[in-house]
């Protein structure tokens, strides 16, 4: 009889063993929680600072301001051109949208400050002239500083443009093209 066992298993050998039977699923047991908790307490500090407080609140650079200290727009002329230029305390420049270069903050405080002493917070809107023909260029120049803004358009040759304009015009211009170098 041994050898009728034997053979019993050979013959079923297309059979497959049953798969387990299904089971409910098991909950994942969680931990309990302690009352011994492995991060600091709200009153310990995380880290200890090198600088005192007060330095840590002085910042070392001066924040990008979104809104230009100068503002300097130029159209007209012969090609018909029109050109934008923003240009930030900081120094940062920007033409057309785009920037444009960089230059010394100290040199935009000194164009400000220059113009203030010689009055254009207090100049008038516009100086034009009554013949706006031959290609000439229309400037639009906007300057804030300690609190103050005045937006001056005018236009060149323009008669009754005060002298201290034209030269704020020059000095604007100028940071523009050192800022484009």
């Amino acid at each position: 009889m041994p050898l009728i066992l034997l053979l019993l298993p050979a013959c079923n050998r297309s059979a497959r063993p049953a798969p387990p039977a299904p089971t409910a699923p098991t909950a994942t047991p969680t931990a309990a929680p302690t009352s011994a908790s492995p991060l600091p307490s709200p009153t310990a500090p995380v880290f200890e600072s090198p600088l005192s407080p007060a330095e840590a609140e002085t910042p070392t650079e001066q924040p990008q301001s979104d809104q230009p200290a100068i503002e300097f727009k130029r159209s007209g002329g012969f090609a018909g051109r029109e050109e934008a230029f923003m240009i930030y305390a900081d120094g940062r420049v920007e033409a057309n949208g785009q920037e444009a270069g960089q230059v010394e903050a100290e040199a935009v405080e000194a164009v400000l400050s220059q113009a203030d002493a010689a009055g254009f917070f207090e100049l008038d809107e516009a100086y034009m002239t009554k013949d706006t023909c031959c290609d000439r260029f229309t400037y639009q120049l906007t300057l804030r500083h300690g609190g103050k803004e005045n937006s001056v358009v005018t236009i060149d040759d323009a008669d009754n443009a005060p002298a201290m304009l034209q030269a704020t015009l020059e000095a604007v211009d100028e940071l523009i093209a050192n800022a484009l170098q």
